[in-house]
Parts: C-alpha cells; structure tokens; sequence
C-alpha cells in the first residue's frame, strides 16, 4: 500500500515537563498543539493461540509500555488480526491494512506510535514486500516500537541505523517461518507417503476420530466402544429419516456425553459426524491455505488412505444416508418441534404460488387449532393464504395411504427402465476402470526392461493413466451409490409401504418414541408422495371449486381430495385431467371408489362426469 510522502502541517516538536517529573512531548501543528497518540497491533497466525495466551501477552505488554511512557493508546484506531498468517502478508489486508489507511488518510500523524510486541508481528514475508512499507510507516514520522525489547524504530538522527537493523529482524521473521513450515511439510509428506504405498505400520498422528483411540505404543487405533455405539445411534437415527436438529434432541433428553467439552449435542456435531467418511475407516489428508483475507483453511490434498481406520459404519448403512439426507436438503428445513408436529414437512406446497406450505400452532383447543399455510401469502404473493386445518389434512392423507391398493402405491415400470440405464452406466464405468488399470500394468512391465532415457518418459505416462483412474473410481463410486439405492427403493418397495401402515397404526409410549415415528412416516411419505399442493380459488389451478388438495405420488398418479365436499362438484370438461396425468378422483373420507379418467374425448369424460355426481348426491 503506498503512503503519504513524509511533511505535512508539523511545525516543531515541544517537550515539557509536567507534575511529577513526567516528560511529555507534544507536537504542534499549525498553530494549536496535540499530544501524540499510540495505537498497537496484535496478531496470531492459528486457531490454537486464540484459546492460548498469545494475545493477552501481546497486550500486556504494550499497556506497560505505554504506561511507562506516558503514551495515551487509541483503541478505535488500534487493530487485531486473530488467526491471521503474516507469512504471505495476508494481514497487510486485514488489521495492519487499517492502520496504514489510518497513516494514509491522516488520523495517525507525525510524531505517533505503533506499538507491537516484535516486527514478526508485522511481517513474516519475504524482506522485499515488507521493508519498503516499513520504511513508509517510519518516514511518514511514525514511532514503531517493539515493545518486547523497548526498541524505537523512527526517522530521526539513527535512521541508518534504524533502517539496518529493521531489515535483519524482518529477514530473520521470513526465514524462520519458512524453515519452519519447509521442515513441516517435508516430514509430513513423507508420512503421507509412507502411509499411500503401505511401507509404514505406525500411525501418524495420535489425534484421531472422537470414537477411536491410539494404543499403548501408538501403532493402530483402537474402537472406544461406548463412542462408537453413539455413533451407531446416530447413524440408525438418521437411516430412519430423523434429522440432526431432533437427533440432538434425542440424545440430550438421554442424557447421553459429547465427545468433547460441549455441555449438549449441537446440530454441527452430529452433521460432522453424518459427513465423516473416517467412518468407514478412511483418512483424506489435507495441507494448509492461506486465504486472500489472511485466514487459513484446510485443503484435501487427494491422497484418501482405506483401512487407515477401524471401520465402525457398514458402506451401505453410509451410502443409504447420504442419500436421504440428501433428498432432505429439498425441503423441510426449519423447526420441526418436540413431537414432529407436521408429518409432511418438505413435500407440501401452495398450488396457487408454488411457495411452501408452514405449519401453525395456534395453541390448544378449544380456540387454538394448528393449520398449514401458505408462507408466501406474508411476502404479498396472489394466493389468499388460506388456512388448512391441519388435523383434518393429515387425517385424509392416513387414511388414503392406509386403504389404497398397495399394488397402487409401488414403482411403475418407469422407475425401472430408469434403474436399467443407472445399471448400463456403472457397469461402462466399470469397464473403463478395468481398462486404465490393464494399461497402468502394461506400463510398469515395460519399465522393469527399459533403459534409463525411457524411464522419465513412462513414468509421466503412468502419473497421467493414475490420476485419470482416481476420477474414473471416484465417479464410479457415485453412481453404484445412487444405483444401489434406487435399486434397494424398488426391491423392498412393499415391504416400506406395509411398514408405513404399520407405523401409521403406532400407538408411542413416550414423547421421544412419537417423534421417532413420526419422523420415520415422513421419511416414507417422502418416499412415496413427491409433493401435496393445495388450492382454494377457483380457477386455472382448480377447476373444481372448494378447498382441493393434490397428492402427486412417486410413481407419477396422482390423487384429487376434497375437504367437507359440498353435494354439487362440477369438474372441468376439457382435457386438463388426462394432461396433468389426475387418473383418480377421491373425496376426503373415501366414500366415493375411484374413477380412472383415461386420455379421452370430452364425451367420454362427460360421462365419468356424470357418474362422479351422481355419486357425491346421493
């Protein structure tokens, strides 16, 4: 950053001598003089001296020193870089960034201090980006001062003196953090080496997942059981269709430890644990990064070790919830309550504006009911923003799922043309790993009998086929997952479907047992029903009139319900049922049989019409 040259509106510098001896300088500027003030700069580079004594050292420090030199310290124009590496000069664009604007735009002036504790706190980067706006600072008539030592670095009489002697303690900086970090990543490349090619039988760390634990000697982790179980828990939880937020409920209201010093499970924790793929047993290593803001952040690096770890997660069970947790990303987010109060969260929408639909509780009968709403009515969409009695909708929705043919409810042929394709692609996939793989062998045989000039040559071909075979397994890994789920969604299709019906017949014994079931019916709901629109205006989305609610299945039927239907319905006599594929028609409480509405003339469906209210009149 380029500063002010040096001068100003400084005329000449006073000292005086105040009560008890105390020698205090003041500068004149144009006429009225000003006591020169004091800012400091604090700075660590990690995370850990956040938690240390790093900045309270630095601090008490320069207090002293400003103390003992009467110096009056400007905490507004004072700065802090917390976890801020100066080694690439990040911080010359955070906190120290302030302070030269400070220096630029004239609130810090000739005959000023900047106080830290040593010029490494400044910089640690190479000499010829940080002495040049070092030497600004100073000749802008800035103090520095290292108050570790009481070293004065200004533009005076010395400044020769001053100049040389910066510039050595800024080089040692730079070449102590580079020796530092050189000698760190030499010793931890070759661990991650050792640890890729199999030629190490220790461990390379003893910090380890919180449910693993290294042994005596350091050579392999060992499973700390009752960890582990919670782990197990949470991962079953999951599994069912319970999200973090009510698995921390769970575990809280049990009682259950935290792996660390946190008094409750928090929803980060148990998403941390959900993401993990250490357990399955696998290490991804990762460097350090400096960011342009001065922050560091970790980066994989590629290198994935299997079996580093003990394996305390089946793949399947992993894969199977990575998935839903997945597909509930779409929707549900928000409070679900104690109780899972809304079995349909995530899948029900307002069908006038497409907005979500919110459950309200508008407290206990007799007044109080809880009613689904349309969330877009508060933010001026079209729709009315009617109220849904909740009660009412969900009991419709038990009982079409509890009474409807199963055979109605499974995958259509379909969803298993689609699983056919899914199975084509993993099994091209498959081929083409094969295939890098023979031509890797091939390779490696040639090198064993070739000379020397031929080597360098090979070797580059070898790195090309690895790493295009790291993306092909990467890749091929993706799509078994999505494939064998799809194909676990249609082979034990029946068997969720009888066992929705079971837990829609549950009676739970405790608060903590009805949230696991209800959350347990979403998950299958969500398997079954795509989405629930609801329409109250007559018109484009609802051409019959009344309070009408869609449920579009998975399995692409979908399902018309009324609420209290009126003894008049008249349904529209163009070809809107068969184009938005509403095969069936079925009041609230079933008391009509459904009526198939093929793809038909308008006579036809006059006649289906016909049928359908002679029905509801009767």
């Amino acid at each position: 950053m380029l500063l002010p040259l040096p001068g100003g509106p400084t005329n000449r510098i006073l000292t005086t001598i105040e009560p008890h001896n105390k020698f205090i300088t003041y500068v004149m500027y144009e006429g009225y003089m000003r006591e020169p003030i004091a800012v400091y700069y604090i700075r660590y580079s990690s995370m850990q001296q956040e938690d240390g004594d790093s900045e309270r050292r630095q601090l008490h420090l320069i207090e002293m020193y400003a103390k003992a030199n009467n110096l009056r310290i400007d905490e507004s124009l004072s700065a802090k870089d917390r976890s801020v590496s100066a080694y690439h000069g990040a911080n010359m664009k955070s906190g120290m960034g302030d302070i030269l604007n400070h220096i630029k735009e004239g609130r810090l002036q000739d005959g000023d201090y900047l106080l830290l504790e040593n010029l490494d706190r400044f910089s640690r980067d190479h000499i010829l980006q940080s002495a040049p706006t070092l030497f600004q600072i100073i000749s802008n008539g800035i103090n520095v001062v290292t108050v570790s030592d009481g070293q004065l670095f200004s533009k005076d009489g010395t400044a020769l003196m001053t100049m040389m002697q910066s510039i050595m303690q800024l080089s040692r900086a730079h070449d102590e953090s580079k020796a530092k970090s050189d000698r760190g990543k030499a010793v931890w490349d070759a661990k991650r080496e050792a640890i890729k090619v199999g030629n190490s039988n220790k461990i390379m760390t003893s910090v380890s997942p919180n449910w693993l634990k290294p042994n005596k000697d350091k050579t392999e982790f060992v499973i700390h059981e009752e960890r582990a179980n919670i782990v197990k828990r949470i991962f079953d939880l999951s599994d069912q269709g319970i999200g973090s937020v009510s698995i921390t409920k769970i575990l809280n209201g049990e009682n259950i430890p935290t792996f660390g010093r946190a008094e409750f499970w928090q929803k980060s924790a148990i998403d941390k644990i959900l993401n993990s793929r250490a357990v399955l047993g696998e290490c991804e290593f990762y460097t350090g990064q400096v960011l342009e803001n001065g922050k560091k952040r970790r980066v994989s690096t590629g290198i994935v070790v299997k079996d580093y770890y003990p394996k305390v997660i089946s793949e399947a069970l992993f894969d199977r919830v990575q998935m839903k947790r997945k597909s509930r990303v779409t929707g549900g987010g928000g409070r679900k309550g104690s109780l899972f109060s809304n079995l349909f969260t995530g899948i029900v929408k307002c069908g006038e504006c497409n907005s979500t639909m919110q459950f309200i509780n508008k407290g206990k009968r007799p007044k109080g009911r809880t009613y689904l709403k349309c969330r877009g009515h508060e933010h001026g969409t079209r729709c009315k923003g009617v109220n849904w009695r909740y009660d009412k909708v969900e009991s419709h929705i038990i009982n079409l799922m509890q009474h409807l043919p199963i055979q109605d409810l499974l995958p259509q042929e379909a969803q298993e043309t689609q699983l056919m394709q899914q199975e084509k692609e993993v099994q091209a996939m498959e081929n083409s790993v094969m295939e890098i793989n023979s031509k890797i062998s091939k390779l490696l045989d040639i090198l064993d009998d070739c000379d020397n000039s031929a080597i360098k040559s090979i070797t580059e071909r070898v790195s090309t086929y690895q790493n295009k075979l790291d993306a092909e397994q990467h890749k091929l890994s993706a799509l078994k997952s999505n494939y064998l789920l799809e194909r676990e969604k249609i082979e034990h299709a029946e068997d969720k479907i009888r066992t929705l019906r079971g837990l829609l017949d549950f009676k739970a014994s405790s608060e903590e047992s009805l949230c696991v079931t209800r959350a347990t019916i979403n998950a299958r709901l969500k398997g079954v029903i795509s989405q629930i629109r609801f329409c109250s205006t007559k018109g484009e989305h609802n051409r019959w009139g009344g309070k009408v609610f869609y449920i579009h299945m998975k399995n692409e039927e979908t399902y018309i319900c009324r609420i209290d239907p009126p003894s008049y319905l008249k349904v529209g006599l163009d070809s809107e049922i068969a184009a938005e594929n509403m095969t069936k028609l079925i009041t609230g409480h079933l008391e009509i049989e459904p009526l198939k509405v093929p793809d038909a003339s308008p006579e036809l469906q006059e006649a289906y019409l016909n049928k359908f209210e002679n029905t509801v009149s009767k």
